[in-house]
């Protein structure tokens, strides 16, 4: 059965996951940089950027039925949504640490590295969200 999420819900999702994703960015900026000031500068910039792009992308998300059933999103569903979410933390990732390290070389393993991290990560938040029914509804009530 379709089912449809709040936008509050899709608001406390993209702020949840951001609180994750911004402890591995800032982590991995500054493994791979060295330099706090260049690590916070990327994380910032990468959070502000994907908290607006994170709603969106739930609420696009959110307007696909496929593989909804009975308020809750299969593994499939999960899965392909966590690899096309970092597909977009990528070039978030690769655009903010090449623009503030000019190093296309590090930004581009910073990126990929932290979004493998990102896709597991991401897999498990959704997959918990998916067992709280809150906010969601479905379609034909």
């Amino acid at each position: 059965m379709p089912f449809t999420e709040s936008r509050l819900r899709s608001i406390l999702k993209a702020v949840s996951w951001r609180v994750i994703a911004t402890l591995i960015t800032f982590s991995y900026a500054y493994l791979f940089t060295g330099q706090f000031p260049a690590a916070g500068l990327i994380t910032v910039l990468a959070t502000l950027l994907s908290m607006v792009l994170h709603y969106y992308f739930e609420r696009i998300w959110n307007g696909f039925y496929w593989d909804k059933v009975n308020l809750q999103e299969t593994r499939k569903r999960t899965f392909l949504k966590s690899i096309l979410w970092q597909l977009v933390a990528i070039g978030i990732n690769l655009g903010t640490s090449w623009f503030f390290t000019a190093s296309l070389n590090q930004s581009v393993f910073f990126a990929l590295v932290s979004g493998a991290t990102g896709f597991v990560l991401f897999y498990v938040h959704e997959r918990l969200w998916n067992v709280f029914l809150w906010h969601k509804k479905s379609l034909f009530r």
